[in-house]
Formats: structure tokens, C-alpha cells, sequence
């Protein structure tokens, strides 16, 4: 689609109008809007969902909108009819939870869904020397996670859920742990301000994951930027990009999330063989020449000895075998001991 996933939907219904064999769907035209409640303030970007219940009665989503800046959505939705009731679902970071709102395909008025107001939450994160760091903040409450959140090299402010909450901030193995209770209120802003101590001194060392995914890879659908705020926040300074089947840089990303000076990247690539398993290899460089790729290597069809040789040939300087025992890992199908 153009926009949202909706924008697809009439699309997607010219080539396919009956993609449950007995159960042909219309489509009937579907507008509306998202404010908050008791203001009426239009929320902008808010994902409106529409689900339906499979057969075990569990809510599964069908089709989203995104509200544009009048907090307006529009487009097309399919009415399988009374066989299949739709709801809408709303679920906005920072906000309280609403329930579902049945959804009546009968009408063709404008609907209205309400948000309740929340609070905000305005946090900055220093260390010893009174400088913004990378860091991880945990909202808990009764020991649930309830949200994580990633400071920067500067002061941030979210929409909150008010409530009572236990916060938890680190910056992985190397800084100090701080622990305290905040309260959110609804209409007001929060301000926390920590000072987190680095504990171990790792001079002339380095911290690096050697495995890492993010949106080019089939597996993941997180963007590069944020992939590098999180690496950061936990404190990792080398972040291998070993993206499935697709070789690329995620340099671009340290200035875009603003972290210049806290990250560094390596490419890399992880090949998905179907045996020996999975192999990471490293750094290498995209022969965009080959394929979209990058110049991936074809592993299909050859054996381990093959496959090592291949990623050498590659010009990779690092190759490993990854998780070798899980799900039947190449050293527990030779019985490896």
C-alpha cells in the first residue's frame, strides 16, 4: 500500500475477492477519527486496528489505518458480514488502554474513538561527568515490565500512562544501576534526571555483538536508527550488522539516531543455511554489483567444508557457526561431544 496497510485493502480486493473460499467480502467505505477524550485534541500517527476473532475466540488484527495530523483515517474495509464482527483497537504507546469498539459496517457516518488523556515523562540520563549517555530506562509495576524506554545524548520527552511506577536505569555491565519510584499524573509532566557511575574501567577493550538484526533481515522488523539506540543504551560500543540473507551498512544510522562518538558498526552477514545452520560472517563489503543483495553468497547445496571456503573466498575475516546446538545445531546432528 501507499500509506497505511488499509491502502492496500481495496487493492489487494480487485485481485482477490474471495480469499476464504465461501465467504466473498464487499467493501464498504469506512472513515473517522481519534481524539482525546474529554480535550477532543486530534492524535496524529495513532495505528486504528481492526480485528476479528479466529476461531479460538482470540482477537487477531486485519487491517490498520494511521490517522493523519487531524487525527483523521479513511479507506475501505472488508465486511465479511455478521460471520465475521470487527472491532477497532487502539493501542497508543504512552496512553492509557481502551477496549475494543465494535465496528458497524452498516453505517456510513463518520466514527469517533476516544483516547484517555496521560501524563508525560521527561527523562535525561548523565554520567560522572555530568554528560547525556546512552542509556535503558524500565517502567515496571507488581515486577511486570510495562514499558522500556532509551535515553540519548539529550533530554526526552514521551507520553506516559499515569500510575505508579518502579524505574530502572542502566547502561549494560560497565555503569552503575539506579532504582526509584516515580509517580505519572494525568495532565502533568514527570522529570528525571540520573547520574549512572561507570563502574569498570575497560580501557583498551571493546564491547561488540557479533549478531545483531534489524529491518533489512526477514526476522526483524525494527528500524536501523533504533537498533542502534538499543545496542547503545545497553552499553555495546561495536554493533555487527549480520542481517539474514542481505549484506548492508548500518553506518548511515549512527548519525541518524544521534550517536556519534558511542557506536561504531561493522558489516557483516549471516547466512541461512538450511545445513550446516546458520554462519555469521565478517566485516565484508556489498557487491550491490552481484544483486540487491549486496552479493550475498549462494550456500544452497553445499556442505560445511564448501560453505567455510565460500565466506573466506567472500573475503570475510571472521566466519562462525551460530547457535551450533539449538534446534538441531550442526554439532548435534554429528553427535558432537
Amino acid at each position: 500500500g501507499a500509506t497505511d496497510a488499509n491502502s492496500a485493502t481495496a487493492p489487494l480486493h480487485a485481485v482477490n475477492p474471495e480469499p476464504i473460499p465461501g465467504l466473498p467480502y464487499e467493501l464498504v467505505p469506512i472513515s473517522g477519527e481519534v481524539v482525546e477524550e474529554g480535550s477532543g485534541t486530534p492524535l496524529a500517527g495513532v495505528v486504528v486496528s481492526l480485528g476479528g476473532e479466529n476461531l479460538d475466540g482470540q482477537l487477531q488484527p486485519l487491517d490498520s489505518f494511521v490517522t493523519d495530523q487531524e487525527g483523521l483515517f479513511s479507506g475501505w474495509l472488508a465486511d465479511f458480514g455478521p460471520e465475521m464482527p470487527l472491532v477497532f483497537v487502539l493501542d497508543i504507546p504512552g496512553r492509557p488502554s481502551t477496549p475494543p469498539v465494535p465496528v458497524d459496517t452498516s453505517s456510513l457516518e463518520p466514527v469517533t474513538l476516544t483516547v484517555p488523556p496521560g501524563g508525560q515523562l521527561a527523562y535525561l540520563v548523565l554520567d560522572q561527568d555530568q554528560k547525556p549517555i546512552p542509556a535503558k530506562l524500565e517502567l515496571r509495576q507488581n515486577g511486570s515490565l510495562k514499558r522500556r524506554l532509551w535515553a540519548g545524548n539529550d533530554e526526552r520527552t514521551v507520553d506516559a500512562v499515569p500510575g505508579t511506577f518502579d524505574l530502572t536505569v542502566s547502561r549494560g555491565y560497565e555503569y552503575s544501576i539506579h532504582t526509584e519510584t516515580i509517580d505519572v499524573k494525568t495532565g502533568q509532566t514527570t522529570v528525571v534526571e540520573v547520574t549512572l557511575e561507570r563502574l569498570l574501567d575497560t580501557t583498551g577493550f571493546l564491547s561488540v555483538d557479533t549478531h545483531l538484526h534489524a529491518a533489512p533481515s526477514s526476522d526483524s522488523d525494527i528500524a536501523v536508527p533504533k537498533r542502534l539506540v538499543t545496542v547503545a543504551g545497553e552499553g555495546l560500543e561495536i554493533a555487527v550488522a549480520t542481517d539474514h540473507e542481505v549484506i548492508s551498512d548500518w553506518y548511515w544510522a549512527i548519525a541518524d539516531a544521534d550517536l556519534e562518538g558511542f557506536v561504531n558498526t561493522i558489516i557483516g552477514q549471516e547466512g541461512t543455511c538450511t545445513l550446516p545452520k546458520h554462519i555469521n560472517m565478517f566485516p565484508v563489503e556489498p557487491w550491490f554489483h552481484i544483486d540487491a543483495r549486496g552479493g550475498i553468497p549462494r550456500w544452497y547445496g553445499k556442505d560445511i567444508d564448501e560453505v567455510f571456503e565460500m565466506l573466506w573466498d567472500r573475503g570475510a575475516q571472521v566466519v562462525c557457526l551460530n547457535h551450533p546446538r539449538g534446534g538441531g545445531g550442526y554439532l548435534t546432528l554429528i553427535d558432537y561431544n
